[in-house]
């Protein structure tokens, strides 16, 4: 027996109908199928739930006759993952990498149209090739101001990139943040109290590292490296890899800066704080008026004895020493027996004192204190090893002509101008070294004396 056919005369269509209506399937001549039914929930169903119409909310179910959203799917697989949506793009040809899939979100305009809102895009990786190597990426698209821009990529290396809008290497690292117009942050949050915000660096092997790696042009500049093998912390610029250790902060807290000088104002003369600058290792302490510019505390408990507080070497030798018994310091240089020849009476003291000028003056950065003193180049030439400089000496100065200029969040907007000017560099005098004049002088003038009282 073949097939039945029901088919109404030709211009008329066919209508299966209940009695009064409210359900019927209509086959019409304009080549379209529509079914009615009433306001029920299982209002039209498929193979026992395999799909089912909703008409009393307008939702349909797959899997399911009883949909809680406009469209519900719902199935079982013995502990396995379900597949609930498979979406396809059959098209290929060979070398072509643009082909891809689509899921997008729209929202109602003003203009009464639909508007994109974001999309969620699987496309090929450029690896992606005509042999059996398949690569693909996940893409998380949104509408920036009318412009449906790439937000978020998963790459087929499982790399995230936020904000890279590239494909091929980007992103090139398990988490690439990227800002191509602007500042790149990364923000960690806690609004909960006594909680923390936290950025964790774990390192789950030994002779392994904790890196933070700074780069420009994805050229490697600088690193703080954890190493777990020292545990220790490891600043590192320049050179291949960062290789150039600057300063190690050891387990113990040391600080170790043996391999670069230590400069924490880096400003010259012009900011509080310590420097030591450049190869030659010049030290500075810079401090506000009135405070305390270097201190040197022993913490010690004296029995006897002395306490060395600072020491002075030339190449390893002590030539000079600041120490403490405790209630009183002396100031020392060296002055062993050993370490001198060519020893002489002074003679002619009496003569070389008298060339000397003792004057009264003030410092003109001081006017209101008058003291009693020497001026250095009228020395020099009667106890030179008293005086440092040379008369009317100067020096170039770098100094801040006009200041940098910073935003509010702390970025330089403009550089400082630095200039240069010639000031004064100083001569200076060690009083004490005309006490050995003074004693040969006192001499003198007691063996004088005495020759007069004997005569």
């Amino acid at each position: 027996m073949g097939d039945a056919t029901l088919k109404p005369s030709s211009g008329d269509d066919l209508v299966l109908s209940n009695d009064d209506g409210s359900a019927k399937l209509e086959l019409n001549e304009d080549q379209t199928v529509k079914i009615t039914t009433g306001s029920v929930v299982d209002a039209v169903n498929f193979d026992s739930n395999t799909l089912s119409i909703d008409a009393s909310n307008n939702r349909i179910g797959i899997g399911t006759a009883s949909p809680g959203a406009l469209l519900s799917v719902n199935g079982s697989e013995d502990n396995g993952i379900l597949e609930v949506l498979r979406l396809a793009n059959s098209d290929w040809a060979s070398g072509e990498t643009g082909q891809g899939v689509k899921l997008s979100f729209q929202t109602g305009n003003n203009a009464g149209t639909l508007s994109f809102l974001s999309q969620i895009i699987s496309g090929k990786d450029s690896s992606y090739n005509d042999s059996s190597t398949r690569s693909g990426n996940l893409q998380f698209v949104v509408n920036n101001a009318n412009t449906l821009t790439e937000a978020m990529r998963i790459a087929s290396s499982g790399n995230v990139g936020i904000g890279t809008s590239s494909s091929g290497t980007y992103p090139n690292e398990l988490l690439h943040v990227k800002n191509a117009t602007g500042n790149a942050r990364l923000k960690i949050e806690s609004d909960q109290a006594s909680s923390e915000a936290v950025l964790k660096l774990d390192v789950n092997a030994t002779s392994s590292f904790g890196s933070i790696l700074f780069q420009e042009a994805d050229t490697d500049k600088a690193a703080i490296i954890y190493r777990t093998t020292e545990e220790d912390l490891n600043f590192r610029t320049g050179g291949a890899g960062v290789s150039n250790t600057r300063m190690i902060i050891n387990s113990s807290g040391d600080i170790n800066c043996a391999s670069a000088p230590l400069n924490i104002d880096g400003s010259g003369n012009t900011q509080k704080g310590f420097g030591v600058s450049g190869s030659a290792g010049t030290g500075h302490f810079a401090t506000d008026k009135g405070t305390t510019g270097i201190l040197v505390q022993s913490l010690g408990t004296f029995g006897s004895g002395t306490h060395n507080l600072l020491f002075f070497l030339n190449q390893g030798t002590n030539v000079g020493e600041i120490t403490t018994d405790g209630s009183s310091t002396n100031y020392s240089e060296t002055s062993d027996y050993r370490l001198k020849e060519n020893v002489i009476p002074l003679t002619g003291a009496i003569n070389r004192l008298n060339q000397l000028k003792p004057s009264r003056f003030n410092f003109i950065t001081n006017p209101d204190k008058t003291v009693d003193g020497f001026l250095a180049h009228e020395v020099s030439d009667y106890v030179p090893e008293a005086i440092t400089g040379e008369k009317d000496a100067m020096i170039t100065e770098e100094f801040i002509e006009t200041e940098a200029v910073f935003d509010d969040e702390g970025n330089e907007i403009t550089p400082a101008i630095m200039g240069t000017r010639e000031v004064i560099k100083p001569q200076g005098i060690d009083q004490s070294k005309i006490v050995p004049l003074l004693v040969a002088s006192v001499q003198e003038l007691s063996a004088k004396v005495t020759a007069l009282e004997n005569a």
